[in-house]
C-alpha cells in the first residue's frame, strides 16, 4: 500500500498587467511593443517573469522568458513594476 505525507505547500500568485507607454524591448535580435507581462510569486518572491508583446518584425503577440538568474539585466521599469504589485508576504 502506498501511503504520501504532505512536507511542504507553497501559495502560487500569478498577476497579469497590461502595460500601455512602455518602451520597445529587445529580444533574439529584434524588438517588441510590449502590451503586458505576467509576474508569478510564491509569498513575495518572484519566481517567473514574462514579458508579452507584439514583435515589430512579424507583427505576431509573443512571450518573451525573463531569466531571473540575471535579474540586475531587466530593464529598470520592468523591474519597478515587478516591485509595485509584489504582494505582501504571508
Amino acid at each position: 500500500m502506498t501511503t504520501s505525507t504532505v512536507v511542504s505547500q507553497k501559495t502560487t500568485r500569478t498577476i497579469e498587467l497590461t502595460v500601455t507607454g512602455a518602451p520597445p524591448l529587445k529580444s533574439d535580435y529584434e524588438y517588441h511593443d510590449v502590451t503586458g507581462m505576467r509576474l508569478t510569486y510564491e509569498g513575495d518572491q518572484l519566481t517567473k517573469l514574462t514579458i508579452l508583446g507584439i514583435s515589430e518584425n512579424t507583427g505576431e503577440t509573443e512571450e518573451i522568458s525573463t531569466r531571473l538568474d540575471r535579474y540586475d539585466w531587466v530593464a529598470q521599469w520592468i523591474r519597478d513594476l515587478v516591485d509595485e504589485h509584489r504582494p505582501a508576504a504571508d
